[in-house]
């Protein structure tokens, strides 16, 4: 059996830069890609949750998060931006 470093028909391992491991090339989205599919994957649902989560938060806690918004907004110099949904909204 040949050594892989030896044979240049067959790719080498990568290692990926999140995990740490190596891995065959095609556990990698294409040829550039320094991070596995697989930590992809996982910061890509991480994402998500913690989006998920803000939302939540911002829905639970309306009126704090305004005047966050807008104590915010004063400091930057920006106008205040307008209260989004229609006349109904409270």
């Amino acid at each position: 059996m040949r050594d892989q470093r030896s044979n240049p028909g067959v790719p080498a391992d990568r290692t990926c830069d999140r995990c740490g491991e190596a891995k065959p090339p095609s556990d990698f989205s294409n040829r550039e890609a320094s991070v596995c599919r697989r930590c992809r994957r996982i910061a890509r649902f991480s994402r998500a949750a913690r989006r998920a989560a803000i939302a939540h938060l911002i829905a639970a806690h309306q009126a704090e998060y305004e005047a966050l918004l807008r104590r915010e907004q004063a400091k930057q110099g920006q106008p205040p931006t307008e209260r989004r949904g229609g006349s109904d909204v409270v």
